[in-house]
């Protein structure tokens, strides 16, 4: 979380104007939501659930699903606060992307898509530690292709959430079973769109999940926010030809902005993220100094 001092930093580069004072503001509040309800997940999974295993860091995520998934179906949420997802309704936007990648792994399995088993996300915000933990299983499985909004904000939370994800593998004596974190979450191909040029207000704000025969579309972020806190809709429906290949035209003219998600380059981010990025990598520089002292 960003203190006053980055803050009064921050803001300096986003914009002289009252908007991007006011838009600055805006992200640090929404930024500040966001890590508190990562960190009640966090102390929510320690004092219940401290298994792991079978290529989960959390176990109970291997049979997590939807109670209805066939093209047509509508899943929704609205905020609630819950931290315990088997609280979850049925049609819930979070059990329907656990059961579409359940799916694609199931076909995996089964031989009957080869090539096809791929699955491409357009993706604004990667921060729910459930979510990443989904993708770090599966990654290893079939490719998966991230088209990404380049935000410092993910890139701090999905760092975190790798090494306490290491932790919890190291305290339960999983690490063999499950490999480090560190090592599968660049199996996660990504790639940032690029902001150069364009409004402090521009972004990448599309959200869905494709296979070869279905997705899932709508407002739904990969945030702990989304999850918890907001009313989000996904519909999933039959995948237009269409889309692919739009996906794989923007995925091709992002070739060379391809993502490091542990440690991105700074180039990728927006200019006025800059400064931020850089005490970011100050901090992890002293940190990772003090403990091989």
């Amino acid at each position: 979380m960003a203190s006053k001092t980055d803050e009064d930093e921050i803001g300096s580069e986003d914009s002289g104007s009252d908007d991007g004072a006011e838009l600055n503001k805006q992200r640090l509040a929404h930024e500040e939501a966001e890590s508190k309800a990562i960190d009640e997940d966090w102390a929510h999974l320690t004092a219940t659930d401290a298994t792991s295993g079978s290529g989960w860091y959390v176990a109970s995520l291997s049979n997590y699903g939807s109670t209805s998934f066939k093209v047509g179906d509508f899943f929704k949420c609205s905020p609630s606060g819950q931290t315990r997802l088997e609280a979850l309704p049925g049609d819930h936007p979070i059990r329907a992307i656990f059961s579409l990648f359940k799916l694609a792994f199931n076909r995996y399995c089964d031989g009957r898509c080869d090539d096809d088993v791929k699955v491409r996300m357009y993706c604004y915000q990667l921060t729910d530690l459930y979510i990443l933990d989904m993708l770090l299983h599966y990654c290893r499985i079939f490719p998966i292709h991230v088209i990404l909004h380049p935000q410092l904000y993910t890139f701090k939370k999905i760092r975190e959430n790798a090494d306490s994800f290491l932790e919890r593998a190291k305290a339960s004596g999983a690490i063999a079973t499950e490999g480090a974190p560190e090592r599968l979450v660049n199996l996660i191909q990504v790639r940032a769109v690029t902001l150069d040029n364009l409004g402090e207000y521009a972004c990448m704000h599309r959200k869905g999940i494709m296979i070869s025969d279905m997705s899932l579309v709508g407002s739904y972020n990969l945030s702990t926010n989304a999850r918890k806190n907001n009313w989000e809709t996904m519909d999933l429906i039959a995948t237009n030809a269409k889309a692919l290949e739009a996906f794989d035209e923007l995925w091709k003219k992002l070739a060379d902005r391809q993502v490091n998600l542990l440690s991105p380059r700074k180039d990728l981010l927006p200019r006025w993220e800059h400064r931020e990025f850089d005490a970011w990598m100050a901090k992890l520089s002293s940190s990772k100094r003090q403990k091989t002292a």
